[in-house]
C-alpha cells in the first residue's frame, strides 16, 4: 500500500485492513478490496506468473 487504506476480503470470508507501508502476498487465492474511506487508497501491484508444483 503506498497511501490510504483497503479492507481485503479473503475467499474464507476473513478481512484484513492494509495501510500505507503494508505488504500482501496472494498466492492463487480469490480476494477482493474494498476503500471505506473517502480518500483514494494508492496500491503498487506486481503480478509473476508459476506453475504450480505437482
Amino acid at each position: 500500500m503506498l497511501s490510504g487504506e483497503v479492507v481485503l476480503g479473503l475467499d474464507n470470508g476473513a478481512e484484513r485492513t492494509l495501510r500505507a507501508g503494508d505488504v500482501n502476498i496472494q498466492n492463487g487465492t480469490l480476494h477482493r478490496r474494498h476503500n471505506r474511506r473517502t480518500e483514494p487508497a494508492r496500491t503498487a501491484v506486481m503480478i509473476a506468473g508459476a506453475r504450480r508444483a505437482r
